[in-house]
């Protein structure tokens, strides 16, 4: 098999595992071919974020039911559980939300914390408004205070 047209099944989304199994060599025979292409990162950033959208697109009508049940005090994994979904699977759904515990998630969410404190909010207020306890608000802005110092 060519490296063209390994490219050209690659770059249509085709897995690197059933290009492998079809043309009966392994799959670190195919990334070997691919690493090699100039434009292999490229194409494949493409294809993350086009997986990115369509796992969005898939799963963006699971969302106001995951958030009502969170809001409601339920935790992640009888949520998952309750939906079919991996725990893994409802992370990356949350990814971006107010639910999102990755660090990126937790920085952005101190961010708009600190915010709303700024705004003359109280601490319990914002700590109901983000699901979080008052006493992570309370340690939130105390490291925030304390870096901007």
């Amino acid at each position: 098999m060519t490296t063209e047209i390994i490219r050209k099944l690659y770059k249509r989304g085709v897995p690197v595992a059933e290009i492998a199994r079809n043309q009966g060599c392994s799959r670190e025979a195919i990334y070997l071919k691919l690493r090699k292409m100039p434009d292999y990162k490229q194409i494949k950033e493409q294809l993350e974020q086009k997986r990115q959208e369509e796992r969005w697109e898939e799963y963006s009508e699971y969302m106001p039911f995951v958030i009502d049940m969170l809001d409601k005090g339920k935790k992640l994994i009888p949520v998952a559980r309750e939906l079919g979904l991996s725990y893994k699977r409802l992370r990356e759904i949350l990814k971006g939300t107010r639910y999102d515990n990755s660090p990126e998630g937790r920085e952005y969410r101190d961010s708009l914390i600190v915010k709303m404190y700024e705004m003359g909010h109280s601490q319990q207020e914002v700590a109901n408004e983000y699901g979080v306890s008052q006493s992570l608000v309370s340690q939130v802005i105390r490291d925030y205070r304390a870096s901007n110092s």
